[in-house]
Parts: C-alpha cells; sequence; structure tokens
C-alpha cells in the first residue's frame, strides 16, 4: 500500500492592461511535482512538470465612485439616541 505524500509546487503569473472597457492579462504558470518511487513509472519521472499558457478577458466593473450604494439622503438622522 502506498503512503500519500505526493506533493505539488506551482506558480503562476499573469501580465494586465487595462483597456476602455475591460482589462486583458496573459500569463504563464509551471507545475513541479514529487511522486513516490513506486509511481515513477507511471509519470516517467520522479518529478514531472507542466507549464501553461492562458489569455484572461476581465470586464470593468463600476468603480466605488460611480457607485451609489447605501444612498439615503432623503433620511432623517436622529441625534437624540442615548
Amino acid at each position: 500500500m502506498l503512503n500519500r505524500a505526493d506533493s505539488t509546487l506551482t506558480h503562476a503569473q499573469v501580465w494586465s492592461n487595462g483597456l476602455s472597457t475591460a482589462t486583458i492579462g496573459l500569463g504563464a504558470g509551471g507545475t513541479l511535482n514529487f511522486v513516490q518511487a513506486p509511481l515513477e513509472p507511471y509519470y516517467g519521472s520522479k518529478h514531472p512538470t507542466g507549464t501553461f499558457i492562458f489569455m484572461r478577458l476581465r470586464a470593468f466593473h463600476l468603480s466605488r465612485s460611480t457607485m451609489r450604494v447605501n444612498d439615503m439622503s432623503g433620511m432623517q438622522m436622529r441625534h437624540d439616541l442615548d
């Protein structure tokens, strides 16, 4: 029976640039795995690796200055509460 002590180390980075209505990002990353000796024949190495690239498109959200959150301009404030 195998002791499940396999580990993975992953790092990814994205570089973003703002457009008029969205941000676009290009990214890349890599993974380094640490597998036990009995699993090495299935992975081909005791430290198999992987890489990936991606593109992200994220729509802009309204900024806080343009949002009307908790607009209570018509409410009266009571200052006599003790």
